[in-house]
């Protein structure tokens, strides 16, 4: 299941470049080598162990970010592609997320590919599997202000343009 709708970024487009820029580090995801991200809050744990400081965030810009996307999370993960359009191949999300997230495009355009395995935005069984290699069944333009709602553990990918900023949201398990 996916949803795509419109969101005006402008305003944490500026913020981000301005203010997050220094916190930037090199993605070292197998999925997204070479990509800039930075956690904002707690960086949650990608494997086992237990969540790390990312950069501080206090309440009223977490609330602010909520009511821009009307959606409650508990991470927040914000990418910039760099100059090289690097984005995030094919992967199912990491077992600290819920099934249920979503992905906002703040500046440049990207590619966004899925493959609906699930049906729901919550927990459910396969009711097909695919590989990277399969073609997704949905392909969508994300322009600057574009958010997208989807089941994580579905195979997923986005290929940016350069310079392009985006934020990714999602519930603790």
């Amino acid at each position: 299941m996916i949803e795509v709708r419109h969101v005006d970024s402008t305003e944490i487009a500026v913020w981000c470049c301005r203010y997050l820029r220094p916190y930037l580090t090199p993605d070292g995801s197998n999925y997204a080598r070479g990509r800039q991200r930075c956690w904002l809050g707690d960086e949650p744990p990608l494997g086992k162990g237990s969540s790390k400081p990312g950069v501080p965030v206090d309440d009223a810009t977490w609330s602010v970010l909520e009511r821009w996307i009307e959606w409650r999370f508990d991470y927040c993960l914000v990418t910039f592609s760099g100059n090289d359009g690097i984005g995030i191949l094919p992967h199912r999300d990491a077992s600290f997320a819920n099934y249920e997230g979503v992905g906002w495009n703040l500046s440049g355009q990207c590619c966004f590919r899925y493959w609906e395995e699930r049906i729901s935005f919550g927990r459910s069984l396969a009711v097909r599997r695919f590989g990277p290699d399969d073609p997704p069944t949905c392909t969508g333009e994300m322009v600057p202000g574009t958010l997208v709602r989807f089941n994580t553990k579905n195979l997923h990918s986005a290929s940016p343009t350069d310079s392009r900023w985006g934020m990714n949201f999602w519930r603790a398990k």
